[in-house]
């Protein structure tokens, strides 16, 4: 899965260009409404890709071992993260500190939902 999202359309086109010898599945991740598929691209909204990786590690269908790289880092994206409700009475998914990195828990959440995605 390849973030398409702004600045990631630029390395979606640098991607294509090299002709990997692997599967690109881009995505957009949205701020809302539902998942859809257009024109190549699944549009995600961020709650939805967050709650699936929550419903991942709580069932114990992932699991990361304390002893990986990155582990803490990753632990500590996931917990800077709340749910907050939006003017509009939607649910946003957002960082507690606006200064909070979540690359890994982004990638993370993309690579969960393209295994749900292949898997099917």
């Amino acid at each position: 899965m390849v973030d398409a999202t702004g600045v990631g359309a630029p390395v979606l086109d640098a991607i294509r260009r090299e002709r990997l010898p692997a599967m690109t599945l881009p995505v957009s991740i949205t701020s809302g409404g539902m998942p859809s598929y257009a024109n190549g691209v699944d549009r995600i909204p961020k709650s939805d890709l967050l709650k699936r990786l929550q419903l991942l590690i709580q069932t114990e269908r992932l699991r990361i071992p304390s002893g990986t790289p990155g582990a803490r880092n990753l632990l500590d994206e996931l917990a800077a993260y709340r749910r907050a409700p939006k003017r509009n009475g939607g649910i946003r998914f957002a960082p507690v500190d606006e200064a909070t990195n979540d690359d890994l828990l982004t990638a993370l959440s993309l690579a969960s939902w393209a295994g749900a995605k292949v898997i099917r």
